[in-house]
């Protein structure tokens, strides 16, 4: 194990970059002195990113409102997929509308006026309090596809 820690600190400073372990990304500069058993201090760069292995870095959510009714949708290849195409939810509650689609666009919750821009394959959410009665349409806007409605009562 002792040499395999070695081996690691040597492609380190070979490469000028590696894996933290954490997800995040370890830079130096390129050493050219002969490797040491302990390596060098080096240099952490992390950010508020959540790293996929597959996708993009996508920026980390915020905590869900205490009480608040968490409302999906995924899109893929211009389909919606959400646990219900009507959302119930008490007049007066906290809402988070959450929405990870394949492209960008806006999703737009209709008569409160309340946007946000997508990212490819990241969650986007938008957080609001259901103060308006009767059913509300939650759409992607550019795409002009309806995700689902949500009704406050």
């Amino acid at each position: 194990m002792k040499y395999a820690a070695t081996a690691l600190a040597l492609a380190a400073a070979l490469s000028g970059c590696t894996n933290g372990g954490d997800g995040s990304t370890v830079e130096g500069p390129p050493s050219t002195s002969a490797p040491a058993t302990t390596p060098a201090p080096a240099t952490t760069t992390t950010t508020a990113a959540t790293p996929s292995a597959s996708g993009p870095s996508c920026p980390a959510a915020a905590a869900l409102p205490n009480g608040a009714t968490l409302v999906t949708a995924t899109v893929t290849g211009g389909r919606v997929t959400t646990p219900h195409a009507q959302w119930s939810v008490k007049l007066g509650s906290a809402v988070r509308v959450a929405v990870t689609a394949d492209v960008a666009d806006e999703v737009h919750v209709h008569s409160y006026d309340k946007k946000q821009d997508t990212t490819p394959g990241c969650p986007t959410a938008i957080d609001f309090t259901a103060n308006i009665p009767g059913t509300v349409e939650v759409e992607l806007e550019n795409a002009k596809l309806h995700l689902f409605d949500i009704k406050a009562s």
